[in-house]
């Protein structure tokens, strides 16, 4: 046993002098309140100990630390391993870790080394953590006011991953290929100041609902079928680009909102994307290529660019009472002999004189063509075109 103060009593530990550090063995036990550390601590703190019961750690500073708990655990005041050092935090007994707004954990990576059985609710306004990295729970909220790199596998399994850093200004949450994030929800409570760049090809992310990102720009790389609920914002000019594997879908409810000046694919969504929203504000559809049908509805004006359709699938595209343009080169395109189906009161840059814009449904395929407002007339490549009735 290190020490025993009781499931209240306070623990204060420090060293002194030169980089020393204070270590426990796994079959050791530390029964505290609170643990804190009023001198600090120049070397690591690893308190590994399988017996542990630790309540609070609370205004405790060192180079590195590691913590084994056997009890729910509540981060107080500053925490802090600078901007290099690294967190490592491990509960057990379903417990989980949560710290208040005015708390602040500072370290250069947030890891677990066994998982936390709990809850992770990490909401200091002043939390400066570089990278989150092998963590597991059964869900984690962070609150950051610096950049955010997930690394490895970052997990809530069913649960909810919540991460937002307004605070700062044009922090990005950001993971390479190489990454794993497995959520059913990820969300964004208070917005994320930067882009959200995640590139994890063996990312397993449920649903995106409630995520606006203010750096104009959302990348997302998903391995299962994906759902996007609620409002997912990258501002109008700004870029949603989402890529599935493995035949995922993509899906949007006729609830849901979508932002975004470009919508693109740039790995394609290898099963089905289905767009619904009827408030969706896309200002382009650009490089958006679906294996399965794609049917995108939006609420305002939308240009087309470069290559959009569905390689194995029919296409639906509505502008409602709005434009539909087909910028210079741009082509629609369906399977051969499949449908292509186009709602808008004006398509522009189609079918008329000098018009660049293409549609390919093959040879045996069809065209379907309706204005937004029923029984009004249409017309098909502008002015040029001059106007079609509906009837």
């Amino acid at each position: 046993t290190l020490f025993q103060s009781g499931t209240s009593g306070a623990v204060d530990i420090g060293t002194t002098a030169g980089s020393f550090s204070i270590s426990q063995s796994p079959s050791g036990a530390l029964t505290a309140g609170v643990l804190t550390s009023t001198s600090g601590i120049p070397g690591t703190v690893n308190l590994g100990g399988s017996g542990n019961s630790i309540a609070t750690i609370s205004g405790l500073a060192t180079r590195g630390l590691t913590v084994a708990d056997n009890r729910a655990l509540t981060l107080v005041g500053v925490v802090s391993t600078g901007v290099s050092g690294t967190v490592d935090i491990s509960v057990s007994g379903g417990f989980g870790v949560t710290q208040a707004p005015s708390g602040t954990l500072t370290t250069g990576m947030l890891t677990s080394a066994s998982g936390i059985g709990g809850n992770v609710s990490l909401q200091g306004t002043a939390n400066a953590i570089g990278t989150i990295a092998a963590l597991s729970a059964s869900g984690l909220t962070v609150v950051d006011n610096r950049t955010l790199t997930l690394s490895g596998s970052v997990s809530a399994g069913g649960g909810t991953v919540d991460i937002s850093n307004t605070a700062g200004g044009g922090f990005d949450v950001t993971q390479g290929p190489s990454g794993t994030l497995i959520a059913g929800v990820l969300t964004s409570s208070g917005g994320v100041s930067g882009n959200v760049i995640l590139h994890g090809t063996a990312n397993r992310i449920g649903t995106i609902a409630a995520l606006t990102a203010l750096g104009d720009g959302i990348t997302v790389v998903d391995s299962t079928s994906l759902t996007l609920a609620g409002l997912v914002s990258a501002g109008a000019i700004g870029t949603i680009d989402v890529t599935t594997l493995n035949g995922a879908n993509v899906t949007q409810g006729a609830s849901g909102t979508l932002i975004a000046g470009v919508l693109s694919s740039a790995g394609g969504v290898s099963g089905t994307a289905i767009l619904q929203g009827g408030s969706n504000q896309i200002s382009a559809l650009g490089g958006f290529t679906a294996t399965g049908s794609l049917a995108v509805v939006d609420g305002e004006s939308m240009a087309l660019v470069g290559t959009v359709g569905a390689s194995s699938g029919n296409v639906y595209l509505s502008t409602g009472i709005d434009t539909l343009s087909f910028m210079a080169g741009a082509t629609l395109a369906s399977l051969a002999g499949g449908t292509i189906g186009i709602q808008a009161n004006t398509v522009a840059n189609l079918g008329g004189a000098g018009a660049s814009g293409k549609l390919n449904a093959g040879t045996s395929g069809t065209f379907e063509f309706a204005p937004g407002t029923t029984g009004g007339a249409v017309s098909l490549g502008g002015s040029a075109a001059g106007a079609i009735t509906s009837t």
